[in-house]
């Protein structure tokens, strides 16, 4: 899977709009239990540029699994590198 996947380092601000325009996936990765509602505003940028989200239990409320992107069942790594690999 490693050649497949880019991680970046923080990267300018400016910058990130290319990287999202060129990504085919957005990968959001929160780790623990969820034990709070929230949103993510990258979630939601990823949404309107069009990309598929892949994520984690966390994101429940913006993202229909297997609709509108891909959640694991929990944020074990393990778990979440299979919803990637599916």
């Amino acid at each position: 899977m490693e050649d497949k996947i880019i991680l970046l380092s923080p990267q300018p601000q400016k910058q990130l709009q290319v990287y999202i325009r060129i990504a085919n996936y957005c990968l959001v990765y929160y780790k623990g239990p969820v034990t709070y509602f929230g949103s993510s505003t990258k979630v939601t940028e990823y949404m309107i540029a069009g990309k598929t989200v892949i994520t984690t239990p966390h994101m429940f409320e913006l993202i229909q699994n297997q609709k509108t992107g891909f959640i694991s069942s929990t944020s074990e790594v393990d778990d979440y590198a299979n919803t990637i690999r599916y």
